[in-house]
């Protein structure tokens, strides 16, 4: 299983976000995008321990009630196939896109998505579409 890393690696570490519930996030300029907003935000790599697995992260956004929003496919291996349970998850596949565009499907994925993030969804977002794909693991 990779390990989350730093927000400056090819890995986008995960992040957590909410603004009813915390939530982990993504590079660090949609963290303060979403501090912006008024939600409570935590970053893997900056508010907790180095080397977690991405098992911890997602013990830890359960934990502690938060959404995580990541962009690493290994988190849906971990939900819909090995059973684990989550909060909500806000899924990127935007690879390259530019921080505009992330930043626009973020609020676009909170803004009509809102209330399944809140009862713990898990959300997918793909170049002009957003979907719930589900529960599992919850």
């Amino acid at each position: 299983m990779r390990q989350p890393a730093t927000a400056r690696a090819r890995y986008q570490e995960p992040s957590c976000v909410s603004r009813h519930r915390g939530c982990c996030v993504l590079p660090a300029a949609l963290s303060g995008h979403l501090r912006g907003l008024g939600h409570d935000v935590t970053a893997i790599s900056r508010d907790y321990p180095h080397s977690l697995t991405d098992e911890d992260v997602l013990a830890i956004a359960r934990q502690e009630q938060r959404i995580l929003v990541v962009a690493d496919r290994d988190f849906g291996e971990l939900i819909f196939n090995q059973g684990l349970s989550h909060a909500g998850v806000l899924f990127f596949r935007l690879p390259g896109a530019k921080l505009q565009t992330k930043i626009e499907h973020l609020d676009q994925a909170l803004r009509e998505h809102a209330d399944e993030l809140a009862a713990g969804e898990f959300i997918v977002v793909t170049p002009g579409n957003i979907r719930v794909a589900g529960r599992a693991g919850s």
